[in-house]
């Protein structure tokens, strides 16, 4: 397991498996797993995940490109981009009867073999997605249908004040609408690093979540001011006019 840590608290790894615990500030990238659950496989125990970023990982014959988890976990302000699954989940698979909860974060440019480009879930799981982004993942459907970004498989899906490629718009704050990321990553070339998750300055993503949702102490995953202009954006990352000079274009 291939990580970069600032800082950890209340956690018990052994290899890629964990139980439970507080992950903060944690990069996982570039790690393989022959079976299921590319990067991280929670097996007993609820989870924490703040700040942390999900890049390039690769689940082999199985389920979870990044993250594969059998106990209730609740995630703010990560980041999955160009993980990719054997079977289902590109980026995230949820164990039965487990409830998850997403606030604030970005998925994009995953991709499974199989359903679920972003997320792939049983019919007795729960997810809340709150404030989130799931843009640009692809199944064994392409991108053309919602399993490419959700297969709910008659789980319980509950989507607030997020925006998800080919899921219906227009109530609790929802979007169905490109988020304009400043370099979209492609998921037919996953497993890759390559790609940039941040906000255009024309997004419709930019104060479109719910500052209800937001935990007060939280930063973005910048470790920037979570909400500007009074309302928080959706996603993981917050916009700033000058975020889109960052990365080489002054």
């Amino acid at each position: 397991l291939h990580l970069s840590i600032r800082r950890q608290r209340q956690m018990c790894i052994r290899d890629r498996y964990a139980s439970g615990g507080h992950y903060e500030n944690v990069l996982f990238q570039g790690n393989t797993a022959s079976n299921k659950a590319g990067a991280l496989l929670n097996d007993t125990g609820p989870m924490t995940i703040v700040n942390s970023k999900f890049i390039s990982n690769e689940s082999g014959t199985n389920d979870g490109g990044a993250f594969l988890t059998f106990s209730e976990i609740t995630l703010e302000n990560v980041l999955f981009s160009g993980n990719k699954s054997g079977a289902q989940g590109g980026a995230l698979y949820l164990g039965d009867s487990i409830t998850a909860s997403l606030t604030n974060v970005t998925m994009t440019g995953n991709l499974a073999i199989e359903l679920g480009g972003a997320i792939g879930m049983p019919s007795t799981a729960t997810l809340n997605l709150r404030n989130s982004i799931i843009w640009n993942n692809y199944d064994s459907t392409t991108d053309n249908t919602a399993t490419s970004s959700i297969h709910v498989n008659g789980g319980t899906y509950n989507q607030t004040n997020s925006l998800v490629q080919n899921f219906s718009a227009g109530t609790n704050g929802n979007l169905n609408t490109d988020p304009l990321f400043i370099t979209d990553t492609d998921p037919t070339t996953a497993p890759t690093a390559l790609g940039n998750s941040h906000l255009m300055d024309i997004s419709v993503a930019i104060d479109k979540g719910d500052n209800n949702f937001v935990t007060p102490e939280r930063k973005d995953l910048d470790g920037r001011e979570r909400i500007v202009n009074t309302t928080v954006d959706m996603g993981a990352y917050e916009h700033f006019v000058e975020q889109v000079f960052k990365d080489g274009f002054e």
